[in-house]
């Protein structure tokens, strides 16, 4: 009788602790080792900092290579010198960065590079002369990571948040595309003696005339 009085009440003083909220639990907790992981959660703030635990300085995210760009214009001469694109020229790469660029670029450099985008206070962005057309592959790669400053002082912000770096390669070809385009037809062709010819050299393209990447199969 003593016994299952004893055991009546264990039962109800457990009952009554199991029913106990606090501030942080709900009630009593039988395994605490299962509830509350030795390691801080992703999320979770750290008791020393107050801060959420932010990744290791150099972390890349898994399955992504990590791209070594430096700001500024010893950094942009450094990617020029240094960067070489992984990505083979190919129409599946033309196309994919023409997309890329339609939805990123044009709406300041406007459809075919003339600097005419949709924005007012945007246009004037140029990217079929100087200073772009002269820029190595690696560099544009460092300006569509990072940003730079760009015409008339205006400030261009970086996409890598937005572009992975191996569409930023295939966005590089399709700026290459555009620029090789508007090429004037004059500059390829061999000089000739004697009178010149009474031909006009052909203007840019228009924007209407933006080339579009092939559309074969990969």
């Amino acid at each position: 009788m003593r016994l299952a009085i004893a055991v009546l009440l264990g039962a109800g003083a457990l009952g009554a602790s199991a029913c106990k909220a606090g501030p942080d639990e709900p009630g009593y907790v039988f395994a605490p080792g299962m509830v509350r992981a030795v390691p801080y959660e992703a999320f979770e703030k750290n008791p020393v900092t107050g801060e959420m635990l932010r990744p290791p300085a150099g972390a890349v995210p898994y399955g992504a290579a990590p791209t070594h760009v430096a700001p500024g214009q010893a950094g942009a001469e450094k990617a020029g010198r240094e960067l070489v694109s992984p990505v083979a020229a190919s129409p599946a790469a033309l196309l994919r960065g023409e997309k890329l660029y339609g939805t990123f670029c044009a709406v300041c450099h406007g459809p075919a590079g003339q600097g005419d985008g949709n924005i007012p206070q945007f246009k004037g962005w140029p990217l079929l002369g100087k200073p772009a057309a002269d820029y190595p592959d690696g560099r544009l790669f460092q300006v569509i990571t990072l940003g730079g400053q760009g015409w008339e002082g205006r400030k261009m912000p970086g996409y890598a948040a937005q572009i992975a770096p191996v569409d930023r390669w295939r966005l590089v070809q399709y700026v290459r595309r555009l620029q090789a385009a508007a090429a004037p037809a004059a500059s390829a062709a061999p000089a000739t003696s004697g009178a010149p010819s009474a031909a006009t050299p052909s203007a840019s393209p228009s924007p209407s005339a933006a080339p579009s990447a092939i559309k074969e199969a990969p």
